[in-house]
């Protein structure tokens, strides 16, 4: 859903004032340029004067409580998504859903939000500059930013902590590893499809840890050949046709296995507003500063 009703507000002020101009596009697809309008704030009648539309009043699951022109509250479906502030600042009141997302950036021109799992979860950036944005806050319950910039509010704080794998460690691993993984290499090239298909049957009564490598080579052999070609299908056929690649992906993926389990990382720390690379092996974001 594009929430194409909901009127575009740059303010504290385009919420609480009688009326207020906006670009408006009713639809994402449309190529002619948005036009001004006037939009009137209007109670829903009921209300005392507090709940309005954020769009067509018809759609009321989508609106707002203000009261004496203080703090604006955004709801959805009677959930509260954040605040608007005097100051034109807002407070996520949660880590938006994806729904949730779309109106956000609708309602707010500078609001770029996305879901991104390796970047942070939730990501909010600069709408109109999304790829090489500057700013790039992993969206909490609690986070504060300006509306017209997206730079952090003073009364919020955080920072990020990454981890990344250490090359010295990495190395020192794969030298310890070294001869377990070449006789592996030798077990796996050289034996037949059917003698390897055993061994993955077999498999599946050992614990990961009480493995030896070769075996732990075909525990991820067998994940590798099920993504990528579909378990029980043609199975030795596959196996004897892309053999080598099996292998090497087998074997990074129990390398970084045993790069989790023997810690292998060293920690980054990104100030509050620092892209999250999408590489890390992991993040924790801090906050730092009381929310007020």
């Amino acid at each position: 859903m594009n929430y194409a009703d909901v009127f575009p507000r740059k303010s504290h002020a385009d919420f609480v004032n009688p009326s207020f101009e906006t670009l408006v596009r009713r639809y994402f697809y449309q190529t002619e340029a948005p036009r001004l309008e006037t939009v009137v704030n209007k109670p829903y009648a009921g209300s005392g004067g507090k709940e309005f539309p954020l769009g067509h009043r018809r759609y009321g699951r989508r609106r707002y409580y203000v009261e004496n022109k203080g703090t604006v509250t955004i709801k959805l479906d009677e959930r509260v998504l954040g605040y608007v502030h005097t100051d034109d600042s807002f407070t996520f009141a949660i880590a938006p859903f994806q729904g949730d997302q779309a109106l956000l950036n609708r309602l707010f021109p500078s609001f770029g939000l996305i879901s991104d799992s390796r970047r942070g979860g939730v990501v909010l950036k600069m709408a109109r500059h999304w790829s090489d944005s500057k700013i790039a806050h992993p969206v909490f319950g609690g986070l504060r930013v300006k509306l017209n910039d997206l730079t952090l509010h003073e009364s919020c704080g955080y920072h990020v902590e990454i981890k990344h794998l250490d090359r010295k460690l990495t190395k020192q691993i794969r030298d310890k590893y070294d001869n377990e993984l070449k006789a592996a290499r030798g077990f796996f090239m050289a034996a037949s499809a059917e003698n390897i298909i055993n061994d993955m049957k077999e498999n599946a009564f050992l614990v990961y840890r009480d493995r030896d490598m070769y075996m732990k080579i075909v525990n991820h052999a067998e994940r590798y050949i099920a993504n990528a070609y579909g378990w029980r299908r043609n199975l030795a056929d596959r196996i004897d046709m892309h053999r080598k690649e099996i292998f090497d992906n087998a074997k990074s993926n129990t390398l970084d296995t045993i790069y989790r389990e023997e810690g292998a990382f060293s920690t980054k720390i990104l100030e509050a507003g620092q892209r999250i690379p999408s590489g890390n092996w992991g993040f924790s974001v801090h906050i730092h500063k009381p929310l007020l």
